[in-house]
């Protein structure tokens, strides 16, 4: 990892909502709305899902995000990544109306890997989708 892979993750928002999004809801049957719309990702794509979901509370009603990777605020080492957002811009926009629940899973016996991903990713689908 380095600052110029980890900006090319930080760049995936411009292809989710130009390319991936559009797709999705022109080849699918699928609920629009934030109500409907979740966001989840594991490692890099775990940041990533935080840092858009956070950005764009107006488009995803559930954010989820697996061992996500360092770098969406600055910490010791930032010739990887100086950090998406300011400390103080970690949290969502008091302005809008939103009602937040937060989840937090400490899953025993699993790794940076598929153990911990397929639990999560579970239990995530189970509270969304009721």
């Amino acid at each position: 990892m380095n600052l110029e892979n980890s900006l090319a993750y930080d760049n995936f928002i411009n292809d989710l909502e130009k390319d991936v999004m559009p797709f999705v809801e022109k080849t699918f049957s699928v609920s629009t709305g934030t109500e409907n719309t979740a966001i989840a990702g594991f490692s890099m794509g775990g940041r990533e899902a935080l840092y858009i979901g956070i950005q764009h509370p107006e488009q995803f009603g559930y954010v989820g995000a697996v061992c996500p990777a360092p770098g969406l605020v600055s910490g010791t080492d930032t010739s990887q990544h100086p950090g998406q957002l300011k400390d103080d811009e970690l949290k969502f926009d008091k302005t809008m109306d939103l009602h937040i629940c937060y989840v937090w899973q400490l899953l025993d016996g699993t790794g940076h890997d598929e153990s911990s991903v397929e639990i999560y990713l579970y239990n995530y689908m189970q509270m969304i989708f009721k």
